[in-house]
């Protein structure tokens, strides 16, 4: 196993490696990033070079021959080296860009990458007001005619990720599991919904976590025979029935990376030791359907691929067709950006899996008319020959008695 110098930050150093090597991949000569002080992700790539160091005006900057160059002031020296992998810092005294134009003489690329996308968020991290100091700052030499978009490189190095960042994902994977395994413990008929979604926020306090998405809908609980399910509040209002289906959508973040996974409940009627047939046929539809899309999920296959076959398992049993996707990528955000796994009806252009996508697996809700909806969700990693799953599977309901 190779043993690193102390101080290095081991995700740091593989996604600055990742990203020098898409330099070479796209033809690219530098890769330039605007260094962030605002203590939130205003660009999304900022983060995988420099994790949650910020620093103040200034610049970093990537070349295709592996230099890793810091711009900064005087008082974040210091910064750039603490994480073992920016190993060259240029400290500039009155004027961030006389010290760039400086290294852009020395280096005289012909392609500057810059963070800016028409179309991909995860792309677009480079603000307007900052893009235009650019190319006033570069107007006297040549390289205001020579910026170009980074966005091709930018989506691969969010959308494929690195071990460091498939480990973080697994240990909040982990930390869900806790949740979920607490909640089963915690349910009986007759809880409700505020109840069981105040439950679960002070578990996932207790694991030192927080939600992936916001504390108003995380998780998201579909209780009883809803006409709906989806992205909504908790039921306040409503106690969960006897007979009745209880599906649970829940996402946590620890150390900067997400779950997403749903789990489903059955709440057994007096007399019963498991859900009615109906109940149980339905849950195994939606099981294998799931099960359909993960084996057909490896590098180079359709986005719109996988949701033909789930989906088919779902209108094959005489069930309407699920409307939405059938999953999305997980990172650093919940809905990380990046290639989807998209309804195979959608008119869209072809996109591609690649190894190292880390995506969820879903979209197969289907509603019961007494009892509610149900629906699955697992996280896979594409490998080089076919994806791995990352959850630990549901393939039973779990029932819960009075």
């Amino acid at each position: 196993m190779e043993v690193l110098p102390y101080g290095t930050d081991l995700l740091i150093r593989e996604k600055v490696g990742q990203a020098t090597a898409l330099l070479e991949r796209h033809n690219m000569d530098v890769w330039l990033v605007f260094n962030q002080e605002t203590g939130y992700e205003c660009d999304p790539v900022y983060p995988l070079l420099m994790g949650d160091r910020d620093l103040a005006r200034g610049y970093l900057l990537l070349t295709r021959n592996g230099g890793k160059t810091a711009i900064v002031g005087g008082l974040d020296a210091a910064i750039p080296a603490s994480t073992g992998v920016w190993d060259d810092v240029r400290v500039y005294k009155k004027n961030a860009d006389e010290e760039l134009i400086r290294f852009l003489f020395e280096m005289d690329p012909a392609t500057i990458a810059i963070n800016y996308s028409k179309t991909n968020s995860i792309a677009d991290g480079l603000p307007h007001g900052k893009y235009l100091n650019l190319v006033d700052a570069l107007k006297d030499t040549p390289y205001a005619g020579r910026l170009v978009s980074a966005e091709k490189m930018a989506a691969e190095l969010r959308s494929v990720k690195s071990p460091e960042e498939i480990k973080r994902i697994r240990e909040t994977i982990a930390r869900t599991d806790v949740v979920f395994s607490h909640l089963r413990e915690y349910l009986r008929p007759g809880l409700g919904g505020m109840e069981i979604f105040g439950f679960i926020q002070d578990q996932i306090a207790a694991q030192g976590a927080s939600c992936a998405w916001s504390r108003y809908n995380c998780p998201v609980l579909t209780m009883g025979p809803v006409p709906y399910m989806g992205h909504t509040p908790p039921p306040a209002d409503r106690p969960w029935e006897s007979g009745w289906l209880l599906q649970v959508d829940l996402g946590l973040r620890h150390e900067g990376y997400c779950s997403d996974f749903q789990r489903m409940f059955y709440a057994l009627k007096e007399g019963e030791d498991g859900p009615p047939s109906d109940v149980q046929s339905l849950f195994h539809c939606v099981h294998d359907g799931i099960t359909d899309m993960i084996r057909a999920i490896r590098p180079g296959v359709r986005n719109d691929y996988p949701s033909s076959l789930g989906f088919g398992r779902i209108t094959d049993a005489g069930f309407p067709e699920p409307l939405f996707s059938a999953g999305h990528q997980l990172g650093r955000a919940v809905h990380d950006g990046g290639v989807g796994l998209i309804h195979f009806r959608n008119q869209r252009p072809e996109c591609l899996l690649e190894e190292g996508n880390v995506l969820t697996v879903e979209g197969l809700e289907t509603r019961l008319e007494k009892y509610g909806w149900i629906s699955l969700e697992e996280d896979i990693v594409v490998t080089a020959n076919g994806c791995r799953i990352l959850t630990t599977r549901q393939n039973e309901i779990y029932c819960i008695g009075v």
